[in-house]
């Protein structure tokens, strides 16, 4: 018997590229982030309670609610 573990399937989908940039939102410190699926959207919560909505593709801040 072989007790071997193998390598699992993938969806054969391609791996992203890792960028290491800085997004600069004015007055506005950022405790979380999340991506849209496509990870083409960046919604960032502030710590005053501020969400800001960053296309990630354009590195614009398209949209800032408090």
């Amino acid at each position: 018997m072989d007790n071997q573990v193998g390598v699992p399937n993938t969806d054969h989908r391609p791996v992203p590229e890792i960028d290491d940039i800085v997004l600069t939102i004015d007055q506005f410190h950022v405790c979380i982030i999340k991506f849209n699926r496509l990870g083409t959207l960046i919604a960032a919560g502030g710590t005053n309670g501020s969400i800001a909505i960053v296309d990630f593709t354009t590195k614009t801040t398209s949209n800032v609610k408090s």
